[in-house]
Parts: C-alpha cells; structure tokens; sequence
C-alpha cells in the first residue's frame, strides 16, 4: 500500500509540471499576442490557467493525503521501535542503579571495616580499653557525619595524636576541633595535628585547649600572609626557645604574619627570632656582654628587656624608645638575628595591630558554619 501511494505521488508531480509549464507557456503566448489582438484572447488563457491551478489544487490535496497516510505508517513503525528503545533504555537504568547500589553498599562496609581497622591501630597504640575504643570509633564516626571530613581521614588525626602520645580520651577531645580546622583551611590531617601538638608542647596546653589553640591559629591565616604550614615551620624551629620565655603564642603569630607580610619567609623570620630570643636572654644573664653594655650605654634597664619576664612586643618598644638603631643590630646580633631585627626596629604599633587583627578575626566556629552551608 505504500508503495503505491509513493508511486502515485511522483506520477502526479510529474503531470502536475507538465500541466502548470503547458499553461504558463501558452500564458506567455497570448500576452505577447493580446499587444495586437486586444484583451480577449488574454482573457481566454487566464480562464484557462484558472482552470489548471484547480485541477492542481486538487491533485495537491490528494498528494498531501497520501503523503499523511504513508507518515502514519512511519510513526506506527518508529514509534513502537522508540518504545523499545524507551524500555530497553529504562532497563538499563535500573540495571545500572542496582549495581550503583550494590556498590555503594561494598564500598560503605569496606571503609567501615577500614575505619575499625584504624580505630584498633590507635587503641592498640594509647592501650586503650574496649570502652575508649568504642568512644574512639564514636568520635570518628561523628567527626565524619558533622565535618567535611571523611571518618577514616579523622582517624588519620587521632593515630598521629597517639603516635604523639596523647591517650585514647585526648585523641577523641581534640578530634572534632582537628576536624573543623581541616574542614576550613583544606589542610591535612598531619599538618594540622602537628601543629596542634607542637603549640601545646610549647605552651603548656592540653587537648581540652585544642578548639582555643586552633581557632587563633586560623584567626592568624585570616588577618596575615600566614598558612598552617608557615606555622608549622616556625613553631618548629623555635618551639624550644618561645617554652622558656615570656613570648606568647598570639604575640609570635602576630610577629610572624607581620615579617611574613614583609616578605620574610616563615622559616627564616623563626630563625631569627630564635636567635634574638636567645641574646637577649644571654645579655639578661651575662652584665658583660657586648649586647648588655650597649644596652647600659642607651640606658636600657635589662629587666625591661629580659624574655623571661617582659612580652616581646614590650621589649620591641622598649628598644625603640631608647633609640636602640639598626647599627646595633648589625653589629651585636647574629646575621639571620640582625635582619629580622632591623625589619622589627619602630614596628612595635604596627605588631600590636596585627595582634587586634587576629583577634578581631572571624571565629573558627563561623568559619565552620559558613564552609558547610549547602553540605
């Protein structure tokens, strides 16, 4: 049958030209006629072109008729091919959610069994009690359903913290303060935690203090040039110095965020604040000193710089005050000593701002808060 009506459809269109180019042809014919005959002969042939575009017409429309019976056929055919298409294609899907599933659910209890594997290593180093183990493994599993962090990555930070000899109960207090500081910077496990345990060493801090000691270390990367690893090298390398001595740990990052937004490297600036450290501690116990002479020649009381007793940015002001110069510096410190000092000389105003900077700073509970909306 559709055969045949395409066949019909080319016969017409063919007799339909025929006719049309008949008439216009003869159209042509008797306009170039009527200049001499007159209109009637003009007359005659337009009849008959009417004529010609009726019985066009109605070829058309059984052309057109044709034509919507053979596309009828090609939707009943393609239109059920599209139905399987369509159902195949919705097996597939099912298909393919069922395996997703399958899956999720393998891969959900391997990193659950992971996960208890790593809470075991961290209990068999604290020797922890089945109790602490259960409290370990519940402090995970609640670091990774309330932080951005997964649970095997928070018990990453409570086995480097074990590792570190902090007990099973300090490795879940300070997890959650670990975790949110992770969350915020996008730092690791290690160089958070290291951090962390480097500044309670330093000064004297426990794990109940983690949540403090982090949030002013995250204060100090917002109101400074300052990331966790600049901190991390510089609470290193002067740790040992910063323990003896009066220098706080929110006047050492104030005075690192300030060298640092100056250009001086992390480690660098720490180097030389050790070393000043330890000449001012030499001068406050050797009178004979180079250093302790000059300071007796500016009338510079030595208690008023001694690091034992004195907050270094006070020390800093004391020094300006009694024109203690950059030849000084250069002439009685150590090299790495000299330069920080110089950069240090008549900034004591500019540290205590940043000191009000990092305080002022946004809490690391907000910045928390903020990182997880639409989590």
């Amino acid at each position: 049958m559709a055969d045949k009506e395409l066949e019909l459809v080319v016969k017409f269109t063919g007799k339909l030209s025929a006719e049309l180019d008949a008439a216009i042809n003869k159209l042509k014919s008797t306009v170039q006629d009527t200049v001499k005959a007159g209109t009637e002969p003009l007359t005659k042939s337009v009849n008959q072109l009417t004529q010609a575009k009726k019985k066009a017409t109605k070829a058309t429309d059984e052309q057109h008729t044709a034509i919507g019976r053979l596309s009828k056929q090609f939707d009943s055919l393609f239109g059920n091919i599209g139905a399987v298409i369509k159902a195949q294609l919705r097996w597939y899907s099912i298909q393919t959610l069922i395996f997703g599933i399958v899956n999720s659910v393998k891969e959900a209890a391997n990193s659950y069994k992971e996960l208890q594997q790593e809470v075991k290593n961290v209990a068999a180093i604290t020797g922890a009690t089945a109790a602490e183990e259960k409290v370990l493994m519940d402090a995970a599993r609640e670091a990774g359903k309330t932080t951005a962090i997964a649970a095997h990555e928070a018990s990453d930070a409570m086995l480097i913290l074990a590792q570190a000899g902090y007990s099973a109960g300090e490795s879940a207090q300070a997890l959650i303060p670990i975790t949110k500081a992770m969350t915020v910077t996008g730092d690791s496990a290690a160089t958070v935690v290291d951090l962390l345990t480097t500044a309670m060493s330093t000064w004297h801090k426990t794990t109940a203090d983690s949540y403090d000691i982090l949030n002013e270390l995250v204060k100090g990367m917002d109101a400074t040039k300052l990331t966790m690893g600049d901190m991390k090298t510089a609470f290193s390398l002067t740790a040992g110095v910063a323990e003896m001595t009066n220098f706080s740990m929110l006047d050492f990052i104030s005075t690192l965020g300030y060298l640092k937004d100056r250009g001086e490297k992390a480690g660098t600036a720490a180097r030389g604040l050790r070393q000043i450290l330890l000449q001012l501690g030499k001068a406050a116990q050797d009178p004979k000193s180079a250093l302790a002479q000059r300071f007796r020649e500016l009338g510079i009381e030595m208690e008023k710089v001694n690091p034992l007793t004195n907050d270094f940015n006070d020390i800093l002001a004391e020094l300006e005050k009694k024109n203690f110069a950059a030849s000084d510096a250069m002439r009685l410190l150590p090299a790495n000593a000299s330069e920080t000092m110089i950069r240090m000389l008549g900034a004591s105003k500019a540290i205590k701002e940043y000191t009000e900077n990092i305080k002022n700073a946004p809490e690391l509970n907000a910045k928390f808060n903020k990182s997880m909306e639409g989590i």
